[in-house]
């Protein structure tokens, strides 16, 4: 959901008087996060913007900003959401007109804080075209710490002789301005600090017939649900105590699982069972759907809340991480009873601590993913964490 979205839909819950708002989103709840936290996937993906896009954003934060109480957790929000979006025009060279205090003050904030930002979401997102077979590419550096850089791209790669045609290969998916940030480091060993990994060079992607040949995920053929090998009971406060690797990507899940698989005008839901349960379940929310998928969902009440995709519009997604098949979600219009789940990414222990106090609150259990595994049709994932959470009598 775009910033646009955000600020029409909580608008409309201030009043004359400017009372503050107590929003139900986490990103705009709680913004001692921090805006530069993984948890605001928001500000990740301004890349996607267009020129015109970019421009509406920027009007409409300056309209949510006057009729929004300042000291508000609203307020902090969208002057942070103003700054990402100037520092992404400045990116692009589209020149930023100052007309109130708030444009003098994002233009000298950038002046002393580099607009070179580039997010982690970002730099994955140029990998697109890399296979699973083989890891010998790391992220390393402040981007896989922090989920952003300021400074360079670092890249390790674990082999002990320089390779021009892999640093080629590389270089050329970036963007000409990018280019010049990225650094190469050979250590056969690999990598002894915060990293992500990358993998082995695949030269052209499959075209659509080939990969209708080879889909092994097809609508209306139930797919065996992923689960995670470690099921845990554990308190609230000590779920970030359970993870070892960052970042990693925190979602509420209950035991009412479903998969949704939705052609053209069919739809059918089945159990984590395989059962055929579409009659039992309200279907007006996802009529309203223009794209053809298979997602994985459970059931909240009556809320049908989705927190994977395996299929989009004629796409087998099963081999992608999972970075690249939540970015899928972003396409589907989750409407009424039909929703998106819950789900934050954290870089670190803190912000997945924060980001459980703040935002899985009520949660009966959550899910732990990495960012880099794709959904195995085996059934079972050993990177996969499920949290039973004990509350405290």
């Amino acid at each position: 959901m775009s910033i646009k979205q955000e600020i029409e839909k909580y608008l409309d819950k201030i009043i004359e008087t400017k009372t503050p708002i107590k929003s139900t989103n986490p990103e705009l709840a709680t913004p001692e996060l921090g805006v530069y936290s993984l948890n605001e996937r928001w500000f990740q993906d301004l890349y996607k913007f267009g020129k015109k896009s970019l421009f509406q954003e920027h009007v409409k934060c300056h309209e949510a900003l006057m009729k929004c109480k300042e000291g508000s957790k609203l307020h902090t929000y969208l002057v942070k959401a103003h700054e990402e979006i100037v520092r992404e025009m400045k990116k692009r060279g589209i020149k930023h007109y100052i007309k109130t205090d708030l444009d003098k003050e994002a233009e000298k904030k950038l002046a002393t804080n580099t607009k070179d930002r580039i997010y982690l979401k970002e730099i994955i997102n140029k990998f697109q075209n890399f296979n699973r077979n083989e890891i010998i590419i790391w992220l390393i550096g402040d981007s896989a710490k922090n989920g952003f850089t300021d400074k360079n791209i670092d890249l390790l790669v674990t082999q002990k002789y320089k390779d021009r045609f892999v640093e080629k290969k590389i270089v050329d998916m970036f963007p000409k301005e990018l280019r010049r940030k990225i650094r190469f480091h050979y250590v056969p060993e690999g990598p002894s600090t915060d990293c992500i990994p990358i993998y082995v060079v695949k030269f052209e992607m499959p075209n659509d017939n080939i990969l209708e040949m080879i889909t092994l995920v097809k609508p209306f053929d139930f797919v065996r649900p992923l689960n995670a090998s470690a099921v845990k009971d554990i308190k609230r406060n000590k779920i970030a105590d359970v993870v070892q690797k960052f970042p990693i990507e925190i979602t509420e899940l209950n035991e009412d699982r479903i998969q949704i698989h939705k052609h053209n005008d069919k739809i059918k839901i089945y159990n984590d069972g395989g059962e055929d349960i579409t009659a039992k379940i309200d279907l007006t929310d996802l009529k309203k759907q223009d794209s053809s998928f298979i997602v994985d969902a459970f059931i909240d009440e009556k809320a049908l809340k989705v927190f994977d995709c395996l299929w989009f519009n004629n796409r087998d997604l099963h081999g992608l991480s999972l970075t690249r098949r939540t970015d899928m979600l972003d396409k589907i219009k989750f409407t009424g009873n039909f929703v998106q789940a819950k789900a934050i990414i954290a870089a670190d222990k803190a912000v997945l601590t924060n980001a459980v106090a703040q935002a899985f609150t009520s949660a009966k259990q959550v899910l732990i993913r990495p960012l880099w595994e794709d959904y195995s049709l085996k059934g079972v994932s050993n990177k996969w964490i499920l949290l039973k959470i004990k509350e405290d009598k």
